[in-house]
């Protein structure tokens, strides 16, 4: 059983965890992706109010930000946002070419 003296106080917690405790948050899968290499996928910019995001599982991937112009490795655990919506390139990093894909 939990008591209310076992929860931390409130100065324990930080501010980000406070803020978004007063935030109504939902969410959509919209695809869940497992890849062979060598593979690729272009995400556009988001429509306002979307937070795009990735979660890698396993293996790894590259990823490319369209307006920075950065890129990026990621590996198994590894959890990346645009809140901006920012249109941006996951792949491989092997630099060879997909073959067709298939839905």
């Amino acid at each position: 059983m939990l008591k209310m003296t076992d929860l931390p106080s409130m100065s324990q917690h930080d501010w980000l965890s406070q803020f978004l405790k007063m935030l109504t948050i939902s969410g959509l899968l919209e695809v869940r992706c497992s890849y062979g290499a060598p593979w690729d996928i272009t995400w556009a910019k988001a429509s306002a109010y979307e937070i795009p995001y990735h979660i890698v599982l396993s293996g790894r991937a590259i990823i490319e930000d369209d307006e920075s112009g950065t890129t990026q490795e990621l590996k198994a655990g590894d959890i990346v946002l645009f809140p901006h919506g920012t249109a941006h390139k996951l792949h491989d990093g092997s630099g060879a070419v997909p073959g067709k894909k298939q839905i």
